[in-house]
Formats: structure tokens, C-alpha cells, sequence
């Protein structure tokens, strides 16, 4: 088991309580001072030959895997799916996207789903915001994106798109 990053080394990860109701997923890997060690691979590090898509959800590491992983993009200019779900990290993402060479748009949708499987009309999720992230094609890259919400500049975030979206 490893995890990506900027730099290849190990890192501590958090210790989770089981018994807890919390979702697991959104704990951030960084900044932990004890607890398991793990492996940290750049995505380079890998020589992939071929890449077609590299989705990044690392709850505020995204920078950090893509610096990692920057080689492998200008060679082999894959798509990329982002999360971008926070106000204060989006800037230096959409940074990172531009030094790139990437185009990016927000694909921004709620929790719930009214079709979903047992047709529950009930809107759990209501109070959580929607699951925001970026789908990125490289700037030569022909592709026709349509239903999303195009990022308009470095200090956009998906709090603004959400609202255009809404709007639109």
C-alpha cells in the first residue's frame, strides 16, 4: 500500500476509531505526527508509458500529487478529475491546473440523487455541500465539454460556480 504526493518519502497516518460515526474519507493524510507508517510514491516515480485519466481526491493534497505527478501530465497529457471542495485551497489548484497547460470546468453535483435506486424522495444530504471537482483537459486537447460549468479564472471557486450553474 502507498499513497502519492509531491515528494516520495512516508508519512503518518491517522488513526481511526471504527465506533466513530464520521466519515472516513474526508480525514486529511497530512500533518500527523504518529500512527502508521506509509509509503509516499510521485506519480513519475511510476514511468507510466501510457495515461489516459488521473483522478485526484486526497482531501487537500491535490497540489502536492499533481507536482508529483507533473512529468507524467506534460508527457502524457492525461484528463484529469480534481476535487476542488474547498474555498481556501481552490487558488493555488487552479494555479497548479494553469502552469500545466490545463483547461478546467467544474463538475458540481449534490448528494442526492431523486432517481436513485429505491426512489426515496427524501433529501438527506440537504444540509452538506454538493461534491464539487474539475475536469481538465490539456490546452491543446480538442474536446467539446458540455453541461459544465467553465472555470473563469484563478479566483473562482465552487461556491461561484455552483451559483452560475444555478443560474444558468
Amino acid at each position: 500500500d502507498a499513497g502519492v504526493g509531491k515528494d516520495a518519502g512516508w508519512m503518518h497516518l491517522p488513526v481511526f476509531d471504527p465506533r466513530q460515526q464520521y466519515n472516513f474519507a474526508a480525514i486529511s493524510m497530512t500533518g500527523h505526527e504518529s500512527g502508521p507508517l506509509t509509503r509516499v510514491l510521485k506519480i513519475d516515480d511510476l514511468k507510466f508509458s501510457r495515461c489516459n485519466l488521473i483522478k485526484v481526491d486526497v482531501e487537500g493534497m491535490e497540489v502536492d500529487v499533481l507536482a508529483g505527478a507533473a512529468k507524467t501530465i506534460e508527457q502524457l497529457r492525461p484528463a484529469l478529475f480534481v476535487e476542488n471542495n474547498t474555498l481556501d485551497r481552490s487558488r493555488p489548484l487552479l494555479e497548479m491546473l494553469q502552469s500545466l497547460n490545463y483547461v478546467p470546468w467544474w463538475h458540481i453535483r449534490s448528494y442526492f440523487n431523486p432517481h436513485n435506486f429505491f426512489g426515496n424522495s427524501e433529501n438527506v444530504f440537504e444540509s452538506i455541500q454538493p461534491e464539487a471537482n474539475l475536469l481538465c483537459f490539456h490546452r491543446e486537447t480538442s474536446a467539446e465539454i458540455v453541461g459544465l460549468v467553465p472555470v473563469i479564472g484563478t479566483d473562482d471557486n465552487w461556491q461561484k460556480a455552483w451559483a452560475r450553474q444555478a443560474a444558468g
